[in-house]
């Protein structure tokens, strides 16, 4: 993909250095043959499919099986394009990009290092029951596992994971996210990481879409120089979309049928929070520790600011307000027919704009002000990671098959979601590929929204990381009323999970 221009550079200091790495744990099952690099290019460039390959070390597994877990499904709502199944295996070539993508990649593996790669799917909510029950057996039933990021956090929080900087893993290289391996690490352990392995978490990540037809009816011109000059703005978007609003068919009620300045979902008031600097935890320097940060003064000046946005009635129509059986397929058809200026949503929706008649573009989530330095993403908790059940005997066999999974789905998987995909069946303009590698290299990885400390029962959404969600659908600012009935519970919960992971390490 293109390089971003040296003048985003300012807005890109939001990379971090992974952590230092420790060596394979002793003791665990080896393999047969020297652990040397294959002789593919004597002068790799980096970043390229053959410098992961000179990566990989020369060994014959002789047909041994490479065990993955996966989630057939990771929403309930949208089967297709939350396949996370799809991105790991494949039966044959049928001349779709993701589907041919992983099937070469697949190959290549198992041509390389002598594996047969076997995938166990369970629908979605399922994969977290079926891990712990195979851990707490003691059956090592699996090498690897592909899940959701929320789905992950109980058995993080119980000990069940092993710590990921405890295997020989690259993350320093760039098929690694490497804001995940900063911002994911608990008490500097590792356990679980987002990479290029699958597409789900890049699919779930929250964008900013414009409807290029609507800015030539305003004359206003795509913002992408305001992106690169770091004036991107929610103000400069709301004062770019201010006319647009219409009441087509003249009635007097806005709603599905008309024309909006902005098109989104309560969800993206926790977007719009992260976008403005926003986090639920931040981490303590000294401990790697999750610590409360939503209740601080600079956070609620980012509470104000999105839920001003999302309770703007006037400007602002929420998907969860259509009336309509399927409420997200018509908010699809609104955009598609130039009935919003803005759509925030994640970047699956944009698939289904590939016959939209008129061009639209994608952009990076707004800053709160020129004065912020970086643009931020959140990712969703819909994304998806890699982790290691801690029952697993064979640290140093999965070690170099993942590794070499994750770093050959850079230049197949990957490149066929950027360029195929997005580039070529989707977006219409130039410019795509750099917006979309400054959103994906701007994601937060928040502990607290993914952990959602102070929730009820197994399933997050009903602690901190939800709270603006909520408020949004409840149409009120009280913020400061709801975060002292949850905090000391979300502070409970965190401890609790902080002594668990000391316990398990001492066992």
């Amino acid at each position: 993909m293109k390089q971003l221009k040296v003048a985003l550079l300012f807005t890109l200091v939001f990379l971090f250095c992974a952590l230092p790495l420790t060596s394979c744990i002793p003791g665990k099952v080896a393999y047969s043959g020297e652990r040397e690099p294959m002789p593919i290019d004597p002068n790799p460039e980096p970043d390229t499919m053959s410098y992961a390959q000179s990566l990989v070390p020369s060994v014959n597994f002789e047909g041994r099986p490479f065990r993955i877990l996966v989630c057939k499904s990771v929403s309930e709502f949208d089967a297709q394009n939350g396949d996370l199944a799809r991105n790991v295996v494949a039966e044959e070539y049928l001349d779709i990009p993701i589907n041919d993508a992983v099937l070469q990649r697949n190959q290549l593996l198992e041509d390389t290092l002598g594996i047969a790669i076997t995938a166990t799917e369970k629908p979605f909510r399922s994969v977290a029951e079926e891990l712990k029950a195979s851990i707490l057996s003691m059956d090592d039933r699996y090498d690897i596992c592909f899940t959701r990021l929320d789905d992950l956090t109980p058995l993080a929080s119980e000990g069940l994971l092993v710590n990921l900087f405890d295997l020989d893993l690259n993350f320093e290289e760039p098929w690694w996210d490497h804001n995940s391996i900063n911002e994911l690490s608990i008490q500097t352990e590792l356990y679980f990481a987002v990479s290029d392995g699958d597409i789900v978490d890049k699919q779930t990540t929250m964008a900013c879409m414009f409807n290029k037809k609507l800015m030539d009816e305003q004359k206003v011109e795509p913002p992408y120089q305001m992106v690169y000059d770091g004036t991107w703005t929610i103000d400069a978007m709301l004062n770019m979309a201010k006319d647009v609003k219409s009441d087509t068919d003249g009635n007097g009620i806005y709603n599905s049928e008309d024309v909006w300045p902005i098109l989104t979902e309560y969800d993206s008031a926790t977007c719009f929070y992260y976008a403005f600097g926003g986090y639920v935890t931040k981490k303590n320097q000294t401990t790697d520790e999750p610590e409360l940060y939503m209740g601080s003064a600079e956070a609620r000046l980012a509470i104000d600011k999105a839920l001003e946005v999302m309770l703007d009635h006037s400007k602002v129509y929420k998907v969860e307000q259509i009336r309509d059986s399927d409420s997200w397929l018509t908010a699809s058809d609104m955009f598609i027919n130039n009935q919003a200026m803005f759509r925030i949503t994640n970047l699956t929706t944009t698939e289904r704009w590939r016959n939209m008649s008129a061009d639209f573009g994608i952009l990076p989530m707004p800053k709160y002000d020129e004065n912020q330095k970086n643009y931020v993403h959140l990712c969703k908790n819909g994304a998806t990671g890699v982790c290691v059940p801690n029952t697993n005997e064979n640290l140093d066999f999965t070690s170099i098959c993942l590794e070499a999974f994750v770093s050959y789905s850079r230049y197949t998987l990957r490149e066929a979601y950027f360029e195929s995909t997005m580039q070529g069946m989707v977006s219409r303009d130039e410019e795509t590929a750099n917006m979309l590698d400054l959103i994906f290299d701007t994601r937060a990885f928040d502990l607290g929204y993914i952990f959602d400390f102070g929730h009820e029962g197994d399933v997050n959404g009903t602690g901190v990381g939800y709270i603006l969600k909520n408020l949004a659908a409840r149409g009120q600012n009280i913020f400061s009323s709801e975060w002292d009935k949850i905090r000391d519970k979300a502070q409970a919960q965190i401890d609790d999970m902080l002594s668990t992971l000391e316990t398990a390490r001492e066992a």
